[in-house]
């Protein structure tokens, strides 16, 4: 991927379900950066009740990050924003503070086995739709701080 940059990144997305909570399912994703085959790399957001974004390295979570705010439905948007860089991950939903579980410290980035695909909106082969719109999908290529995350999102 040319625009990727394999150091450090944050990922802006706002999104709406037009479906009910009770009809949400556990695997309804927003997106997924990923490397095709070899150990699992991938920035995972699944909007379910995890409240998480899940990130691997080479096979392994490096970091366990969770903004603890509930989906909005109806139609209503969803602003996520996710960081990405050595010993600094982080998450911020519709405004929510980047602090507690939000952010994790510690865990190496940089893959041997590089993220080579990106997803929108279901997984790759098109099963767990977002049922819903996705309404801007920004990437920078840099880790922005958690102010921006919080003021990208409110």
């Amino acid at each position: 991927l040319d625009f990727y940059n394999p150091i450090e990144s944050t990922i802006l997305i706002d999104y709406t379900h037009d479906i009910t909570s009770s009809q949400l399912g556990t695997n309804q994703r927003v997106y997924k950066f990923q490397a095709v085959g070899g150990s699992d790399t991938r920035i995972d957001y699944v909007s379910n009740s995890g409240y998480n974004p899940y990130i691997a390295k080479d096979g392994s979570a490096v970091a366990s990050i969770s903004h603890g705010q509930s989906t909005v439905f109806g139609g209503g948007v969803n602003r996520s924003a996710v960081r990405v860089k050595e010993n600094s991950f982080a998450v911020s939903f519709n405004g929510s503070a980047v602090s507690g579980n939000a952010e994790d410290t510690s865990g190496g980035w940089n893959p041997t086995n590089a993220i080579t695909e990106v997803t929108l909106g279901s997984s790759n082969n098109g099963n767990s739709p977002v049922n819903g719109h996705i309404q801007r999908f920004m990437y920078y290529p840099k880790g922005l701080t958690n102010s921006q995350l919080v003021t990208l999102t409110s």
